[in-house]
């Protein structure tokens, strides 16, 4: 009996540690007791997996008041933000998120699905939001036939539609708006203020 409890808690131990190094090799860094999790990877499906678990886990503990969310990254993909940004939005505790340095592309709309009235900006920090791309698989677009393309096409304004949609959830302003704002391609450069009137923030964290 002595041999198979320390064989479990060898077990779980190992588990343990192998969920902290998954973890903070997806996330940068992590401190699940006190709720903290830092974004400043590529936001891409691998690292969603460990994300979600880690804000799930964070949300079901009782010694956890608030979770907070440390923003600075360049993006990533679409799919990928929209399942981070709908979880931290059903989160039942209050997530704070507080964007810092470089902040683009996905990282905006993550760093907008905090809890509203407590999503932050640090003063100098730096805002990009651009407009959609066109994924990997697109540079095989000459060999699609007229029926794949038609497809591809259809697919493509669904997952704009989805996006947008999810965008003006988050700041309250109208689904059109994002939709051409996403839909232009132009870089766009916001400041911390004009990122509180657009609705991705609450707060600017004065130095």
């Amino acid at each position: 009996m002595y041999v198979r409890s320390c064989n479990d808690r060898l077990i779980a131990s190992m588990f343990t540690i192998f969920h902290y190094v998954f973890t903070i090799a997806a996330m940068s860094y992590v401190n699940l007791e006190s709720g903290i999790i830092h974004v400043e990877w590529d936001v891409t499906g691998p690292n969603t997996v460990p994300f979600l678990a880690t804000l799930r886990e964070m949300d079901a503990r009782d010694d956890i008041e608030t979770i907070t969310v440390h923003v600075s990254s360049t993006g990533g993909a679409n799919a990928a933000t929209l399942s981070i940004c709908q979880a931290m939005r059903t989160c039942r505790k209050t997530v704070r998120t507080i964007g810092t340095g470089y902040i683009a592309s996905a990282a905006v709309y993550i760093l907008a699905a905090g809890t509203p009235g407590h999503r932050s900006i640090v003063e100098g920090s730096m805002l990009i939001l651009h407009g959609a791309g066109v994924p990997t698989r697109a540079a095989n677009v000459e060999n699609m036939s007229l029926k794949e393309l038609r497809t591809y096409t259809r697919e493509m304004e669904a997952r704009l539609t989805c996006l947008a949609e999810e965008v003006a959830r988050l700041t309250g302003q109208t689904v059109d708006f994002w939709k051409a704002k996403i839909e232009d391609g132009s870089d766009w450069f916001p400041s911390p203020d004009e990122a509180i009137t657009l609705g991705l923030a609450d707060h600017i964290i004065r130095r």
